[in-house]
């Protein structure tokens, strides 16, 4: 048993193979997800289920869980690069870079050949249409409200550039982004 939000007992149930179709599909209903990030969800439930209930069978559990899993692929629940094409298109409109979006990916549970490889659609373009909408956010460089093309600080140059490389941004894209004549 364990204490909910409220400071209730809440009852933990055993786990059975319909009890992780129903976890998973409810996961599912709000989330999209990996084949990993959904492995993982339901292994912290396991391991719930499992600590309440020591007399379970785990590799049962776990034949289950691969069950779940594969019938969640099959019928097009989980689908790992749909998932990262969309979470792309996303963290690329917010502004950032190619290795943050892979950085991310994998956190996510994405292979990182797959990640490379939705990754590499990426246009020069659009990056730097990513650059220009983080330094935007941040209001860095020529989007600083006292910024004067003419006083340029050295050190407040510096600076934002350093921003920049810390988003994961190459010198050159970060330059033309902050200081160039480019109207995306």
């Amino acid at each position: 048993m364990e204490k909910n939000k409220n400071n209730k007992t809440k009852i933990v149930k055993k786990i059975t193979e319909q009890r992780l179709e129903n976890i998973a599909l409810h996961y599912l209903q709000r989330f999209s997800t990996t084949q990993a990030n959904l492995r993982s969800v339901l292994d912290r439930r396991i391991k719930k289920s499992v600590m309440a209930h020591p007399n379970q069978d785990v590799e049962q559990i776990n034949i289950w869980l691969e069950s779940v899993i594969n019938k969640a692929v099959r019928y097009g629940y989980v689908n790992d690069t749909e998932f990262a094409n969309n979470k792309i298109r996303i963290w690329n409109e917010l502004g950032n870079s190619k290795q943050m979006i892979m950085a991310k990916l994998q956190q996510k549970g994405v292979s990182p050949e797959l990640a490379k490889q939705q990754i590499d659609n990426i246009t020069g373009e659009d990056e730097l249409k990513s650059a220009v909408s983080y330094a935007k956010k941040r209001k860095i460089g020529k989007y600083a409200p006292d910024y004067n093309s003419e006083q340029q600080n050295n050190e407040l140059h510096k600076k934002h550039l350093s921003v920049m490389a810390r988003r994961g941004f190459g010198y050159d894209l970060a330059k033309q982004a902050l200081y160039g004549e480019c109207d995306v």
